[in-house]
């Protein structure tokens, strides 16, 4: 995964909870794999 992926999911990390943690990360890793 890169830099700024893994930068973003640990802001959604501190701003959520744990179990959305899965759900947007998922989200994101679609987001990027389209770029």
């Amino acid at each position: 995964m890169s830099e700024a992926l893994e930068r973003e999911i640990a802001s959604v990390r501190t701003f959520t909870g744990s179990r959305q943690i899965c759900a947007c990360k998922a989200h994101l890793e679609i987001r990027y794999r389209n770029l």
